[in-house]
């Protein structure tokens, strides 16, 4: 029982610095570009296109399955 003990307090402390490591390079990685202000957020109104309401095209994918005959 003793071993099982410090076999998980060791893997503990391995992991601890494993993640102590992974945050120090994901530190040092660049800031994100920023996103350029869309039109909307500057005021102006803009027609949703067909691609902004199925952005995944889960709407298209259902449409097609319900269709006879595909």
């Amino acid at each position: 029982m003793r071993e099982l003990y410090l076999a998980g307090l060791e893997e503990n402390r391995a992991l601890r610095q494993e993640v102590r490591e992974l945050k120090e390079v994901m530190l040092r990685l660049p800031a994100p570009a920023q996103a350029e202000p869309s039109e909307t957020a500057l005021g102006a109104t803009k027609a949703p296109s067909p691609a902004d309401d199925d952005p995944h095209g889960f709407r298209a994918m259902v449409r097609a399955l319900r269709e006879p005959g595909q």
